[in-house]
């Protein structure tokens, strides 16, 4: 049989995907649940997660989508990103999230982290910008790029500059139809302002890491 992947695919998940199929035929579908929950909690992720609902009853569905959450807490964040997403786990993803180093969110693929990073652009402004930090801390360290180090950085500094732009839209947004009421003490940043603000804490950032 072959072994487990890192991404928990290969033919030892196709098997017991089948044996599942047969228990269910078999009249056996506690053995199926079972069987689905020992997959999650071994590997937490979005796939294992779908596989486990479907064999759960109906009736069951949202204390097995609860018990599912709250023991896939603390799994890795490459696999817990895309389930907090799906299952638009947005308050738990926040959590997960804020919990992050800088240095585990820069290990995230961009393919991971980046769809988190939108999602939370509007919600959660700050968080965004922590997420567009890594992915441009990683673009950065990486110096994959053909072009030179001064476009690169800009580049960098201009991806992290989204959340800001979006807060600032979503700021804009919220005054003009009376969702907030404006406040005196704390005057509306222009998206210009956002953008060089986001352009320096980036440039900083990297200076600190080449001291």
């Amino acid at each position: 049989m072959k072994k487990r992947s890192g991404s928990g695919w290969g033919t030892g998940h196709n098997l017991e995907q089948m044996q599942r199929v047969l228990l269910v035929k078999l009249g056996r579908g506690s053995e199926a649940l079972d069987s689905a929950w020992a997959r999650f909690l071994a590997f937490p992720a979005e796939f294992t997660y779908e596989e486990l609902i479907r064999y759960a009853p109906k009736a069951e569905r949202r204390a097995s989508h609860e018990k599912a959450m709250e023991a896939s807490a603390h799994g890795d964040l490459a696999s817990l990103i895309p389930l907090r997403l799906s299952t638009k786990e947005l308050p738990r993803l926040v959590e997960r999230l804020e919990r992050a180093t800088d240095v585990e969110l820069e290990r995230l693929s961009h393919f991971v982290l980046e769809p988190a990073a939108k999602r939370l652009v509007k919600s959660h402004p700050g968080l965004a910008a922590k997420a567009f930090r890594a992915l441009c801390k990683r673009i950065v360290d990486a110096g994959k790029s053909k072009v030179g180090p001064a476009e690169l950085h800009t580049h960098a500094g201009r991806q992290h500059a989204v959340a800001g732009r979006y807060a600032c839209n979503a700021q804009q947004e919220d005054r003009a139809t009376g969702r907030i009421q404006p406040d005196p003490a704390e005057p509306l940043l222009s998206q210009g302002f956002v953008q060089r603000q986001a352009l320096q804490r980036v440039e900083l950032a990297h200076q600190a890491d080449h001291l």
